[in-house]
């Protein structure tokens, strides 16, 4: 059956309507890999630092570029300011909060908690990674 919904927010700076997805801002991780990635060539970060500058909007046929190469946001700068707008409306409903959670790794590791705990604790498989008894976990 069809779904009924038409708009799906993905975030504070990005919006799908139909087969158009609309983004704004910096936008982090933008890069295209191989079929295979990673891979033996690829450096220990290699997407971490690129970005792509939305601020103007960008705007993407997800159905036509579902890799999102092809900007065409110029040649619809009508939809994209609707589409501003309507994000604009949606992120005010937004719910947030200001938890950030207590980590359940060593204080003196080099890496994120969440990497840590899969390579150190859950045999490569990410799993839960805050507010675990780590009297189990380093017992």
């Amino acid at each position: 059956s069809t779904s009924p919904r038409t708009e799906l927010p993905l975030s504070g700076n990005a919006l799908i309507v139909q087969d158009l997805k609309y983004l704004e801002g910096t936008i982090g991780y933008a890069s295209w890999t191989g079929n295979t990635f990673p891979n033996a060539s690829s450096p220990q970060r290699p997407i971490q630092d690129t970005n792509m500058d939305c601020s103007d909007g960008c705007l993407f046929n997800v159905t036509q570029d579902m890799t999102e190469h092809i900007n065409i946001a110029n040649e619809h700068t009508d939809i994209v300011q609707q589409m501003r707008t309507r994000l604009a409306e949606l992120r005010l409903s937004f719910y947030s909060n200001n938890e950030t959670g207590v980590d359940s790794c060593p204080p003196d590791i080099d890496e994120e908690c969440a990497c840590w705990m899969a390579v150190h604790y859950w045999g490569g498989y990410f799993g839960p990674y805050q507010y675990l008894d780590t009297k189990t976990i380093f017992s």
